[in-house]
């Protein structure tokens, strides 16, 4: 790609950014390693996996304003917790099944 067409200090018109750039500019809090991976830093919001799990499991509809609040804002990384590495998860829909809200959750 062309640098001249980056948008920079002397091109603040153009449209194009790197990906280092965008990541740099919406995920502050977040640290971008030399794989293109996102990294938490100390201060990035974390979720538990086990709380989260019982929240989707659970049948209780009271526990709405809960989820909303864990789902809302920005993206949280879980907090190393529990050693899920080896794991592989998986998701598939039909059409208006909730897929969108299960994204959402997972992002």
């Amino acid at each position: 790609m062309d640098p001249c067409l980056q948008k920079s200090a002397t091109n603040p018109k153009s449209t194009f950014e790197l990906y280092s750039d965008r990541i740099v500019s919406k995920f502050s809090k977040y640290n971008l390693n030399a794989t293109s991976h996102l990294l938490p830093k100390p201060t990035t919001p974390t979720i538990n996996f086990d709380q989260l799990k019982e929240l989707l499991l659970s049948e209780d509809f009271s526990r709405m304003d809960e989820y909303q609040q864990l789902i809302s804002g920005e993206c949280k990384f879980l907090d190393k917790k529990n050693d899920l590495l080896g794991e592989k998860v998986a998701f598939s829909s039909f059409t208006r099944t909730g897929n969108s809200l299960l994204r959402k959750t997972m992002e």
